[in-house]
Formats: structure tokens, C-alpha cells, sequence
């Protein structure tokens, strides 16, 4: 969850779509974006490269990014 994807939740050279099918919810739930924030994650759905562990945000921070994700997935529904 690179800051430039989070503006519209649909990627950009740097990240993927969290539009995408693969993180609803039953996929990549929610723990799955909290251990990515504080721990990285290893590459394994795209070609960006892993992702680096964010430092510096508190448990409400992270828990309003994982809420605006999953609000813009309702709201713009979910690519192929």
C-alpha cells in the first residue's frame, strides 16, 4: 500500500490496483493489510517488487487506511 496507490486505490507504476479482485476482503483481509504496513510484504501476485514495511504509524492510522481501501473497494467495486 505505497502512498501514491492510496489516492485512488487503482495503482500506478509503483503498485497495484487495490481495486483488484485479489485483495477483497476473503483474499487479503484485513490482518493481511496490517502485516503488510508493519512487517512489508513479499512479492506475489505483481512485478513491483516487495514491499517495504511503513514505519511510524499507530494502530488508528492504520486502521483508517485499511477502512478507506475497503470503503473505495464498495464503492468503486472490484477489477478483474
Amino acid at each position: 500500500m505505497r502512498r501514491v496507490t492510496a489516492q485512488t486505490c487503482r495503482g500506478t507504476d509503483k503498485g497495484p490496483s487495490h481495486l483488484s479482485i485479489v485483495y477483497e476482503p476473503n483474499h487479503h483481509g484485513d490482518d493481511a493489510f496490517r502485516s503488510a504496513i508493519a512487517n512489508g510484504a513479499r512479492q506475489h501476485h505483481w512485478n513491483f517488487g516487495d514491499m517495504a514495511a511503513i514505519p511510524g504509524l499507530d494502530d488508528g492510522q492504520i486502521d483508517a487506511i485499511i477502512a478507506y481501501v475497503r470503503s473505495e473497494q464498495e464503492r468503486q467495486g472490484f477489477e478483474p
